[in-house]
This record gives structure tokens, C-alpha cells and sequence, in this order.
């Protein structure tokens, strides 16, 4: 897949602070764009580009109750970079959940979605 993007159809989806306490965190938001980009930023001493920062997955309503649980994870956890703005792209389009587990820092992420058609 060749990815050409217009930078004009982007659409910020959310802004979270992160504090260096929670460890877990859910985007309150159900994403349906198969294209995002995040963007986990802090000023910190630390936070030098290139640092892991947190991990990310995506959650789906399976419909499927094991355990009392209908989430499954759609697939595997991704790593995010701290000041290092990233594109994800999925294969499957669904309406999902965005979760991230922190590295401890304090940090605000950013999420994008791609709106436009991608040739």
C-alpha cells in the first residue's frame, strides 16, 4: 500500500495529560479511521526523541463473553516514542477503543485520524 497523504484532512480526536501516577489509560473516544498518527509530547529532561514512552493497542466489542469480558484485543501492542510524531495504519477498519500503557512520564498524547480518501 502507498500512503499519499493531504495534509488538510487530518482531524485532532484527542489531547490527554498524562501523569507519571496512571499507568493505563483509555482514549474516551470510539476511533474508526484505519490511519492514525500520535503524538506522546513532554518537555522533560528525559525526554529525548526516540524514547519509549508508552505502548499501544486497540480494543474492539467482540460480542463474544469469556470471563464477563466482550473486549478483545484486535492486535498486537505498538511501541510510541516520546516528541516523535507517528502513523499507524491498520489493515481492518472497525470502531475501536485506543488504550495506551504509560512508561511513568509525564507527557500529553495526541491523537489523530485521517479523514481523507488514501490513494
Amino acid at each position: 500500500m502507498k500512503l499519499t497523504f493531504n495534509e488538510n484532512q487530518w482531524e485532532q480526536v484527542w489531547s490527554q495529560p498524562i501523569g507519571e501516577t496512571k499507568a493505563r489509560f483509555v482514549c474516551p473516544l470510539v476511533l474508526t479511521k484505519n490511519v492514525i498518527a500520535l503524538l506522546m509530547s513532554s518537555s522533560g529532561i528525559w525526554a529525548e526523541e526516540w524514547r519509549l514512552g508508552a505502548y499501544i493497542q486497540r480494543e474492539i466489542r467482540s460480542g463474544l463473553t469469556i470471563g464477563g469480558n466482550q473486549d478483545a484485543r484486535l492486535d498486537g501492542s505498538r511501541k510510541l516514542y516520546i516528541n516523535r510524531l507517528q502513523i499507524f495504519t491498520y489493515s481492518t477498519e472497525c470502531d475501536y477503543s485506543l488504550i495506551a500503557y504509560n512508561k511513568t512520564y509525564n507527557a500529553t498524547l495526541f491523537a489523530y485520524q485521517y479523514t481523507g480518501i488514501i490513494t
